[in-house]
């Protein structure tokens, strides 16, 4: 037994997405440049002001699945046939999204968006490391430099950022862990699993399983029944800044899916890190952080190393697969991330690749 979003006989996902959205990339990337550091804000004014992150990403989560069946409806972000097992298939990586969102605001409550952005540049130094042990993922000489630029510039600024504290250090370290985890799963498991489903339709089997999943751990802190009742009492600006949260958080995603039509995915990893540089200007703009000169440093090296690392990762010897992208929006911090992202499951198809250019 199955349901069905649209009557519609069965197609590959690449058949399947032909929509009439905009085709100029430009549009895009201002689209997901804007919405990630406008969900970023959002996050950490909501992290300030309601403090229930399982609660926000639940309502977050749950304004795009209209979005998304509205959305296959009008051909936009088409969607396949919905088999109730690919649900079961979806629970262990749905289980790590919410990990990795829930993380990522409860460490945007207690330190600097700038430490958690640079943070999350570590996650392609420990998930290269992971591809180079486990899976013999080779690597040359400068990415092996470019993940030690990542690592060093990383732990300057840590060093020197303010609000960094055991507790905020605690969820840094989860947010990390779950970020390097998500893809790992993603690319050996539900490749396989899920191949005849599109990757609108991969993010939307996601955002619906982490709706109970979020509110059960509200519930089991003992947070879900506050939480209603705050909720009604918020002032209507909180209520702004979450309807902003969804819609930017929606916007991302489908930004992120016809950039990847459009264009290569080493321009996206660029624009990605640039997005992260305007964030860090964003929150040094809105809250401010002190840091030592020190931490200047660390930033540029961090930054240096991921560029370095984006265009070297890109570079596909013959027989060999590249790299796990380092260029996942930072959601939803990166807030990265941190976001709702839409997973491109067929990117190692090289004559992909090439449209896309």
């Amino acid at each position: 037994m199955s349901t069905t979003v649209r009557e519609q006989k069965p197609e590959s996902p690449r058949a399947a997405e032909q929509s009439s959205a905009p085709n100029a990339a430009w549009i895009w990337f201002l689209v997901q440049g804007l919405s990630s550091i406008s969900l970023t804000i959002f996050n950490k004014r909501l992290s300030q002001n309601y403090p229930y992150p399982a609660v926000i990403i639940a309502i977050q989560n749950l304004f795009t699945v209209p979005l998304f069946l509205g959305a296959s409806y009008l051909r936009i972000l088409p969607m396949n046939k919905i088999p109730l097992i690919h649900f079961f298939y979806s629970i262990p990586t749905t289980l790590c999204y919410v990990l990795l969102l829930w993380t990522s605001i409860e460490g945007l409550s207690v330190v600097s968006v700038a430490l958690v952005v640079i943070m999350r540049n570590l996650v392609p130094l420990i998930t290269g490391l992971i591809e180079n042990i486990f899976f013999d993922l080779k690597l040359t000489a400068r990415s092996y430099v470019s993940l030690a630029a990542i690592f060093v510039g990383s732990v300057f600024y840590s060093m020197t950022d303010s609000t960094l504290s055991p507790q905020g250090l605690q969820w840094l370290l989860l947010n990390t862990l779950f970020s390097v985890v998500i893809p790992i799963v993603e690319k050996r498991f539900l490749v396989g699993k899920l191949k005849d489903q599109t990757p609108a339709g991969i993010n939307f089997y996601r955002n619906l399983l982490s709706v109970p999943m979020l509110l059960g751990i509200a519930w089991l802190r003992g947070q879900l029944g506050d939480s209603l009742a705050d909720y009604t009492e918020l002032d209507y600006t909180v209520h702004v800044m979450i309807l902003g949260s969804c819609i930017t958080g929606f916007s991302i995603g489908l930004a992120y899916y016809f950039l990847l039509k459009l264009v290569s995915n080493t321009s996206i990893a660029i624009a990605n890190t640039f997005y992260k540089l305007l964030t860090l200007a964003a929150s040094f703009l809105f809250w401010g952080v002190q840091f030592h000169w020190t931490g200047t440093f660390g930033i540029i090296l961090s930054f240096s190393g991921i560029t370095s690392y984006v265009l070297e990762s890109q570079k596909k010897p013959v027989g060999q697969a590249p790299p796990l992208s380092p260029s996942a929006p930072l959601i939803p911090s990166e807030g990265d991330d941190d976001k709702q992202v839409v997973v491109d499951i067929e990117t190692t198809e090289p004559q992909d690749q090439e449209k896309r250019h």
